[in-house]
């Protein structure tokens, strides 16, 4: 796997917000500015399956409050990002079953 390979993702709600970075090479894992411990490149490569066939954006502008999701993956030098407000992909439960298993849901 490449060193540049780094993912950030984060979830807010009127419950809930956090951010988590993470760092394939280093194996670390940080969380609103404080070390995480967990498994990170497992974790990595599972965010990855996920988002495979996500839309970029997803937005449901008729709900104000709600869910808020965002997921960068840099790897290799490039970025793709994953946005969402209210409006979710078809495995989103995916998602956060997998950040319900390391404790942030």
């Amino acid at each position: 796997m490449s060193n540049d390979f780094k993912i950030s993702l984060g979830l807010s709600s009127l419950r809930k917000c956090f951010n988590l970075n993470l760092d394939y090479s280093n194996q670390t894992a940080v969380l609103n500015g404080e070390p995480f411990k967990m498994d990170v490149r497992p974790f990595m490569d599972k965010i990855c399956n996920i988002v495979t066939d996500w839309e970029e954006k997803l937005i449901n502008l008729a709900i104000l409050d709600g869910l808020a999701y965002h997921i960068f993956i840099q790897k290799d030098g490039k970025i793709k990002k994953y946005e969402g407000r209210n409006k979710f992909p078809p495995n989103f439960n995916e998602f956060l079953n997998l950040l319900s298993e390391v404790n942030l849901c």
